[in-house]
């Protein structure tokens, strides 16, 4: 899982995004596969609130995540 999001996401990709990205999909291959396209599209979406320090990774990933979760029940 580690190496899935870390060649997916590069330098973004820190030992606490990967924590929280495991801790969100529960290390599942395919919910890992889910969820990084989102991440890496708010990512996208959110790169000027990213550089200022608005939101962060973090927030990032917790949304991405919440998606996940909808998606799932």
């Amino acid at each position: 899982m580690k190496g899935i999001v870390r060649r997916a996401m590069g330098g973004e990709a820190t030992d606490e995004v990967v924590a929280q990205i495991y801790n969100v999909t529960g290390g599942i291959h395919r919910h890992v596969d889910m969820i990084v396209p989102r991440i890496l599209d708010l990512k996208a979406r959110n790169g000027e609130s990213l550089s200022s320090g608005e939101v962060s990774m973090r927030d990032i990933v917790t949304v991405a995540g919440s998606r996940l979760m909808a998606r799932l029940w």
